[in-house]
């Protein structure tokens, strides 16, 4: 993190606070229905046992994970405090005299007393693959895993990063009762503990962290590999959508995100599979890992098998979000700032957003307000509740199954909560998915401290189920569990077997 300006320091930290607590509190449409479930004397004791933590904090960094931490009680994401980015100085502009904080570093790891010689002779006596081995990460760090009693760690032979030595430990796969635990050592050294490793085909480990993973290939000795392995990789790593036959009966559709800038390339591609899609029996539609983006219903028309209704929007009328939106209508967006010049079209659908909105709202404080608004930039979805019903149903596909995972979430699992609604489909995982439905972050929502040096981003939207039904922080379940016995890299073969026996 850049600098910060001068005035952001500890002496005002409390009263940043306060000020971050009561935007939130006021404004943020998720705030009622949570407190309501939880209750306002934890909120009271969550309030106090952070203001205490705020009053010892040192550093703006500290004082910005404490802050988002205390967000963290209302629900996990579409929410976010943090410096004005165009506040921040680049080293390059910062007077000779200020220097960059330095990285904070964790305790070094511990280093291995055993001989590297004589494991590498070991190794060539292997005839089966385990954890144990010479292996790669990132393509730039050699390390040997090597069994200790019935636990694992992986030591270093080379790195490129300063401070990592031949001989450090960089990862200890540790057995407990219910499988192993994973400790893998990340660059400045801090432990981060992760997911059961999953050995997906002979030649790779899989670790799967809080918002990381770790992909480890062994180098030696090198086993026949698994082209389900192969397949699995090019999937996790393709970021643009994709479509694909998958054998005579299954078409495969990748969706790793609702990125609005992927939009055209995505109706392109529907556009060019039509026929396929139309006369092949079974749709796989895999969104695993889909974090959302702009709500969009792709390749719906094919799914569908009766009305379907996308559930409408509320928007909290606090004063706030009114001169927020009144702001909007005006043309101010901090957002403008990060963005780079923003295209004239995309300006004035936002100032027609915030002015329908405004006129729809301005005499409702302290409501929830249903609105409906259609948004003015090609392939936008509106936000209103609306039934959508298509001339014809499709024969093909007959069966559709939807993938899912705990990373599913916002304008992916509003997907679900549509597509599932249709009598083809049926969802698929071996979890909930997110749980980032029910606020909603259309609109922005970033708003800019008194003293201009902090943005804090909230929702003044929520779905019209809250507070009926919660799906933040729950997810959604799916309709067929994947359990752990079917690897990562076999959920589409697992898939596909399933739908060929309906």
């Amino acid at each position: 993190m850049f600098a910060l300006v001068a005035n952001l320091n500890a002496n005002n930290f409390e009263q940043q606070f306060i000020w971050i607590k009561q935007t939130f509190l006021e404004n943020d449409a998720g705030v009622p229905h949570i407190v309501e479930r939880r209750g306002v004397q934890a909120l009271e004791a969550h309030n106090q046992v952070t203001l205490e933590r705020v009053r010892a904090a040192e550093t703006a960094e500290e004082f910005f994970q404490i802050a988002n931490e205390w967000l963290r009680f209302f629900r996990g994401g579409h929410h976010w405090v943090g410096p004005n980015p165009t506040l921040e100085t680049p080293p390059a502009q910062q007077p000779a005299a200020q220097t960059e904080t330095p990285p904070v570093t964790h305790p070094t790891p511990a280093f291995w007393d055993g001989d590297m010689a004589q494991f590498k002779a070991y190794l060539t006596t292997l005839d089966e693959p385990t954890f144990e081995g010479i292996w790669n990460i990132g393509g730039n760090c050699k390390i040997a895993i090597i069994r200790e009693d019935e636990s694992y760690v992986g030591v270093i032979i080379e790195s490129p990063f300063d401070g990592w030595l031949p001989g450090m430990i960089k990862l200890r796969i540790e057995k407990h009762e219910d499988g192993f635990v994973p400790t893998f050592y990340a660059r400045n050294f801090a432990p981060l503990i992760g997911e059961e490793p999953d050995m997906m085909g002979n030649n790779l480990i899989w670790i799967d962290g809080n918002r990381w993973f770790v992909n480890i290939h062994r180098q030696y000795p090198v086993f026949p590999s698994d082209p389900y392995v192969d397949n699995f990789l090019r999937i996790r790593a393709a970021r643009e959508p994709f479509i694909e036959r998958l054998n005579e009966n299954t078409m495969y559709f990748r969706l790793a995100s609702f990125n609005i800038f992927h939009r055209a390339n995505l109706d392109s591609i529907i556009d060019a599979n039509r026929a396929k899609i139309t006369s092949t029996e079974n749709l796989i539609i895999d969104l695993r890992d889909n974090g959302g983006g702009d709500p969009a219903f792709p390749l719906l028309e094919y799914l569908y098998t009766n009305p379907i209704r996308i559930f409408g929007t509320e928007l909290l009328a606090s004063e706030g979000n009114i001169r927020v939106l009144y702001e909007l209508s005006q043309g101010i967006n901090p957002m403008w700032a990060v963005m780079g010049q923003p295209s004239e079209e995309l300006v004035n659908a936002v100032k027609h957003f915030g002015a329908t909105l405004y006129e729809q709202v301005r005499d409702r404080v302290g409501e929830f307000v249903s609105i409906t608004h259609e948004v003015d930039i090609e392939g936008e979805e509106d936000i209103g509740e609306r039934i959508i019903t298509f001339d014809k149903v499709h024969p093909y596909p007959r069966n559709v199954g939807i993938i899912v995972n705990g990373w599913t979430g916002s304008a992916a699992e509003l997907y679900v909560l549509a597509a599932r609604q249709s009598r083809k489909v049926k969802i698929f995982g071996e979890s909930n998915t997110r749980g980032m439905v029910d606020t909603s972050s259309i609109g922005g929502g970033i708003v800019e401290s008194p003293c201009g040096e902090i943005w804090l981003q909230y929702t003044g939207f929520r779905a019209a189920w809250v507070p009926a039904m919660v799906f933040d922080d729950v997810g959604i379940q799916p309709d067929f569990l994947i359990d752990h016995s079917v690897p990562s890299h076999r959920w589409v073969q697992y898939v596909s077997d399933m739908m060929s026996r309906w």
